[in-house]
C-alpha cells in the first residue's frame, strides 16, 4: 500500500520540483500526502497508529521518491529515521505526540551538541544544531544533549522538543539537495518534561524486529539508500526522455549513438545489481532478527551495500552526463539537479568509504573497528 503510495506522491513531487529547490520546503499539499501515507513515520509503531514498515519496505518507499526528486526523498527517509527513536518513548507520550490520525513529522539531530540541565520534573535544554533536514515542516524536533545535574553522571539523551519552541535559523546555502532546507535550530533555556527525553538503548517500549538494536544502522541507513538509488534511476530516465535530442556537434540523436547506448545500459547494470544486493541482504538481516539469529554478517553485508550503492549512483550520473553532453550542461537540466544531489548526498555517515575495511573484517571473521554493526 505505501509503495503504490510513493508511485502517487512521486508523480507530484516532479511537478513541484523546481519549487521545493527554490523555497527549499515542500508544498503544503505535499507535507499532507505524505503524513497521510505515513511516509514521514514509516517506523512509528501500531499501538500509536503507525505502520512499523520493515527496512526494505522503507527502503523501496524512499527510492520511488527519489527516481522524482531526492530531497523529498530525503526528507521522508529522516522523517522516519528519527521516528525510529520512538520505539523507546511510553505509548502515553507518543500518541500524545502523533495524534489521531498518526501526523508525526520529525526534524533535528541526535547529535549531543546541546546541553541539559536536570531540574524538577525534567530538563532545561540549550543548544544549537545544525542539519536539520526538514525543519520546515517538522512538528516535532529532536535535540541530543548532554546531562548535567547534581552529582549524576554526564549523560546523553535525546530530548523531544514542540516545534514551535525552537527557533530556526536559516542557513542552508547549498549546490545540492536544497528542497531539504536543512538549516539550523536553536533552543534557548526551553524546559523539556522527563518523559520527552529518550536514550534508544536496551529494549524498546514493544516488540517489534525493527527495534532491535542490531538493525540500528540498517533500518536508518537503509532508506538512505534509497535516496541514492532512486536518484540514479531517475537520472537514467531523464537520459532516456532525451532519446530524440542532437547536440552542438552532433546532429545524430542520442539514442542512435552507440556510445549513448552502450552508457545506458552500463548504467542500468550497475545499478539494478546495486538494487538486488540491498534487497537481497537487508531482507536477510531483517530475517535473521526475526528468528533470533546472528545477523552479524548481513548487517555487515547491508552498510557495505550501502556505501556501494552510493559510489554507482555518484559515478553512473557522471557518466550519463558526459554521454548525453551540451544538453545535460544546461541548469535546466534535471541531470544537473540528480548531480548535484548526490554530491551533497554522497557525504552522510552511512556512505563512509571505511565501511569497506569494517565490512572486509567482519568477513575474516574480526570485530568491525568500531560499534553498532
Amino acid at each position: 500500500m505505501i509503495l503504490a503510495a510513493a508511485e502517487s506522491i512521486a508523480a507530484q513531487a516532479r511537478l513541484a520540483a523546481d519549487e521545493v529547490e527554490s523555497t527549499q520546503r515542500l508544498p503544503h499539499e505535499l507535507v499532507r500526502a505524505m503524513s497521510a501515507a505515513d511516509l514521514f513515520q514509516m517506523y512509528v509503531r501500531p499501538s500509536v497508529g503507525g505502520p512499523a514498515y520493515d527496512p526494505l519496505t522503507a527502503y523501496r518507499a524512499v527510492e520511488i521518491l527519489a527516481r522524482a526528486d531526492a530531497s523529498v526523498a530525503w526528507l521522508a527517509m529522516v522523517g522516519s529515521g528519527s521516528a525510529w527513536l520512538t520505539g523507546w518513548v511510553p505509548d502515553d507520550v507518543l500518541r500524545t505526540m502523533c495524534g489521531t490520525p498518526c501526523d508525526l513529522r520529525m526534524a533535528g539531530s541526535a547529535r549531543p551538541l546541546g546541553r541539559a540541565t536536570r531540574v524538577a520534573g525534567g530538563y532545561r535544554v540549550s543548544g544549537r544544531w545544525n542539519f536539520a533536514s526538514g525543519i520546515m515542516h517538522a512538528n516535532w524536533v529532536l535535540a541530543g544533549c548532554f546531562v548535567e545535574g547534581g552529582t549524576a553522571a554526564r549523560t546523553m539523551l535525546i530530548m523531544l522538543v514542540p516545534v514551535d519552541r525552537v527557533r530556526v535559523e536559516h542557513t542552508w546555502s547549498v549546490v545540492g539537495m536544497r528542497g531539504t532546507g536543512s538549516h539550523d535550530v536553536i533552543i534557548d533555556e526551553v524546559l523539556v518534561p522527563e518523559t520527552h527525553g529518550v536514550i534508544a538503548i536496551g529494549a524498546a517500549v514493544s516488540g517489534e524486529a525493527i527495534y532491535s538494536q542490531r538493525l540500528l544502522r540498517v533500518c536508518n541507513f537503509a532508506p538512505t539508500a534509497g535516496v541514492v538509488i532512486g536518484a540514479a534511476l531517475g537520472a537514467i530516465d531523464d537520459v532516456i526522455a532525451l532519446a530524440d535530442r542532437p547536440t552542438t556537434l552532433n546532429s545524430v540523436a542520442l539514442r542512435d549513438r552507440p556510445e549513448v547506448q552502450r552508457c545506458i545500459a552500463d548504467s542500468t547494470a550497475r545499478i539494478q545489481s546495486a538494487r538486488a544486493y540491498i534487497s537481497e541482504v537487508v531482507a536477510a538481516a531483517y530475517d535473521a532478527v526475526c528468528r533470533d539469529r546472528d545477523p552479524t554478517a548481513a548487517v555487515a553485508a547491508s552498510l557495505l551495500a550501502f556505501a556501494h550503492a552510493a559510489q554507482q549512483a555518484t559515478s553512473v550520473v557522471g557518466e550519463l552526463i558526459r554521454a548525453v553532453g551540451t544538453p545535460a550542461a544546461h541548469l535546466s537540466s534535471p541531470l544537473q539537479r540528480r548531480a548535484r544531489d548526490l554530491m551533497v548526498a554522497q557525504h552522510f555517515p552511512s556512505f563512509d568509504i571505511g565501511t569497506y575495511e569494517n565490512a572486509g573484517r567482519v568477513m575474516f571473521g574480526l570485530e568491525p573497528n568500531e560499534s553498532g554493526w
